[in-house]
């Protein structure tokens, strides 16, 4: 075990995280709210706090955070992507997306989990002195999130790292909290070299995570796709069943072992100076 962070530190922070999330209503072309609102939880004290807000038609397009302390510890040449909007809940009105729905046991996490909590993952490295630059993306249910990180690529010239679930029909081969460190999805392929690292990590530190690519493409096969791969990333999944609803589920030992991927790899990239 990291010795940096418990399970218990982990999952009370992630947990209360979501709860605020999810209160946050942010459906798709609605984001804005929730957005300002990541800008004031993601504030950490001595930060550059640095944000480059983007509209498109008075709407935001995203929020790119400046994830440096100063020039002594800069940020590290990778980002992270997470994105921003939920769908609907579709039992109400259209304009009503699924709220305060988390809930857990000892071993599992049930709510709408897609998109918050690779967004909890992220703001928990934060919290843990991880100085990364964080895209937040807006309208990736409808797909139109893959040209935001494009945009972001040809900017600032670092690589993406995306934290996003994975979908499967049931999670009995994730009881040992796999975490997914794939090559490829049905769109495109991963940064070869990156994702080998990330797995090797993941060897090195003793943290179970499986190949397998799940039904969803992610954004980084998007991204791939788009410019014949002259941009690619990784992506780090979270298993999770019932996509799409108020009962996504994914476990706790998951999604602590994709924190502990992401930390022990910017934790050793920042000691190696890369």
């Amino acid at each position: 075990m990291n010795p940096e962070f418990s399970r218990l530190d982990m999952q009370t922070f992630i947990l209360r995280r979501l709860e605020w999330y999810s209160n946050v209503s942010s459906l798709t072309g609605k984001e804005e709210k929730f957005l300002n609102f990541l800008v004031n939880d993601f504030h950490k004290e001595g930060d550059i706090n640095k944000w480059r807000k983007v509209y498109l038609d008075a709407f935001p397009y995203y929020y790119y955070r400046n994830g440096g302390v100063d020039e002594i510890a800069p940020t590290l040449p990778y980002f992270l992507v997470v994105h921003t909007d939920r769908i609907p809940n579709y039992n109400a009105s259209r304009d009503t997306g699924y709220v305060d729905t988390i809930s857990h046991t000892v071993e599992f996490l049930t709510g709408q989990l897609d998109n918050i909590i690779g967004i909890a993952i992220a703001r928990y490295l934060i919290e843990k002195d991880i100085p990364i630059d964080i895209l937040f993306t807006t309208r990736e249910e409808t797909v139109e999130s893959t040209l935001q990180l494009w945009e972001m690529c040809k900017l600032n010239g670092k690589t993406p790292i995306t934290i996003d679930i994975d979908v499967f029909n049931d999670l009995d081969t994730f009881k040992d909290g796999q975490t997914t460190l794939r090559f490829e999805d049905r769109n495109g392929k991963m940064l070869t070299s990156l994702v080998k690292t990330l797995q090797k990590v993941a060897v090195d530190n003793e943290i179970p995570f499986s190949f397998n690519e799940g039904e969803a493409i992610v954004e980084t096969g998007f991204l791939s796709k788009i410019d014949n791969g002259k941009y690619k990333g990784a992506h780090v999944g979270i298993p999770l069943i019932n996509y799409h609803s108020d009962m996504e589920t994914t476990t706790w030992e998951c999604i602590y072992n994709t924190i502990l991927v992401l930390f022990n790899f910017f934790t050793q990239s920042i000691k190696e100076g890369a």
